[in-house]
């Protein structure tokens, strides 16, 4: 077996185990046929020669008729021979020549379907020629191509499963985030968004769990949507809750974007419980906290199973704010809200005790933070 093969689209080299060893290849045969093919015409043409030189070839009709005609005969011998031998060099010749073009228009129409994505097709030829050792590879990297691709759809799905922020920080770290380790951390700004599903533990506890989970899952999405939107990342779905976080300062900042997806949040809601109202399913309410403030970020959990976590008291205040609000209310911390100006509307006003925290902290209801108002 061969060991490798030139690749012809990275200039590599393949692994061709489990390719078949060319024995007698085109070329050779191809040489073989045309060798044939002239040594029949070298015999005709050796017999005009021959016929050509005798002394019967330069005689008269009345003396080749008085010897017999016998140099006619031989040479007509030699002639049919030679015919006979270069019509079947041709037509084997012209046989072997279709036979390698249907088997590479096999290897073709088996080429066009892998490039198509279809990495099942194989070419099954016989022949241990260049045709079919280009089958053979062509084989190998379908099944490789296949394996790929099976990886990359694990890849996207897996995904699905990590906040943007881990993928972010898995790409600055290193290559498959081989250089990720434990207790990797930085000091950052950051705002932060919780949002609770009211009345969802009880309607949870007299449903199937089928519908408890679908119905969870149109809130949730409702959610994921209105954070991307303005750039914030979902970071954990704890029971009924969301906890998204927001960083940078893409389109006005990040304590302004996390205001209004906390607007977008309950604006989508209102219409998603319209359309459940209609068709007589049940809805659910929203509250949301809001607050900013200087955390650690960073890797937390064990060697062999870490998470992205985002840690200070920005992160425990906002939880505490979502717990505060109301069915349907967002709740901003006013130090949070304090210099974003009229670029939001805000509501009632006052001081709240929040567990944990020994001095009351001045919030303030979130009514409007529209992509207009400055």
């Amino acid at each position: 077996m061969l060991d490798f093969i030139a690749d012809p689209f990275g200039g590599r080299k393949r692994d061709t185990k489990g390719v078949r060893r060319v024995v007698f290849g085109l070329n050779a045969r191809l040489t073989t046929l045309l060798t044939l093919l002239l040594l029949t015409l070298l015999a005709g043409a050796a017999a005009v020669i021959y016929w050509a030189e005798t002394p019967a070839a330069r005689q008269s009709a009345a003396e080749l008729e008085r010897i017999g005609l016998l140099p006619v005969r031989w040479l007509s011998l030699f002639v049919a021979a030679a015919a006979i031998a270069g019509g079947a060099g041709l037509l084997l010749f012209s046989g072997y020549i279709r036979g390698v073009v249907r088997r590479l228009r096999r290897v073709q129409a088996a080429a066009l379907a892998i490039g198509n994505g279809d990495y099942d097709a194989r070419i099954e030829l016989a022949g241990r020629d260049e045709v079919g050792q280009l089958a053979d590879v062509l084989n190998s990297m379908a099944a490789e191509l296949k394996e790929k691709d099976a990886l990359k759809r694990e890849k996207g799905t897996m995904e699905k499963f990590i906040s943007q922020s881990t993928r972010t920080m898995i790409q600055k770290s290193g290559k498959d985030g081989e250089a990720v380790n434990l207790g990797e951390c930085q000091e950052i700004d950051l705002s932060f968004l919780f949002a609770d599903v009211r009345g969802f533990t009880a309607f949870a506890e007299a449903h199937h769990p089928m519908e408890v989970m679908a119905t969870l899952n149109a809130y949730f999405d409702l959610q994921y949507q209105a954070i991307r939107s303005h750039s914030g990342d979902v970071d954990d779905y704890v029971g009924d809750q969301v906890m998204a976080h927001f960083g940078g300062s893409a389109r006005g900042g990040h304590r302004m974007r996390v205001c209004r997806a906390a607007v977008a949040i309950q604006e989508s809601i209102r219409r998603l419980n319209r359309e459940r109202r209609k068709n007589g399913l049940p809805v659910f309410e929203v509250g949301i906290g809001v607050h900013s403030g200087r955390v650690v970020t960073g890797t937390i959990g064990a060697s062999k199973r870490m998470d992205f976590a985002c840690v200070g008291d920005a992160v425990n205040t906002a939880a505490r704010l979502c717990g505060a609000a109301a069915p349907g209310e967002i709740l901003v911390s006013k130090a949070h809200a304090a210099g974003l100006g009229d670029a939001v509307r805000l509501g009632r006003a006052g001081t709240i005790r929040l567990r944990g925290k020994q001095e009351p902290l001045a919030v303030c209801e979130l009514l409007d933070a529209g992509e207009g108002r400055r």
